[in-house]
């Protein structure tokens, strides 16, 4: 994607053009999206099809649903600092 942050929303959002995508894809050596998908995650944790729940909605509805899910979130204690300092 071109470094210049600039440029518009979408340019910046919208992902890589497929001569972009296809650089990307011969630097890191992988013939397809798929195939790098294939290397990269573990057939173990993929899914064997796609998630039927993915139904359009309205930023503020998506947004009302993440509240809900954030609601359930408890405060743990975090363990970072402890593991930098004895690894």
């Amino acid at each position: 994607m071109n470094p210049d942050y600039t440029g518009s929303f979408q340019s910046r959002h919208i992902g890589p053009r497929p001569h972009e995508r296809d650089q990307m894809l011969k630097a890191i050596g992988a013939p397809s999206l798929d195939a790098l998908m294939d290397e990269a995650i573990p057939s173990s944790i993929r899914l064997k099809e796609p998630p039927s729940s993915l139904e359009p909605e309205a930023e503020h509805e998506f947004l009302g649903r993440l509240r809900g899910v954030a609601r359930n979130n408890r405060p743990m204690r975090s363990l970072i600092a402890w593991a930098t300092a004895i690894a």
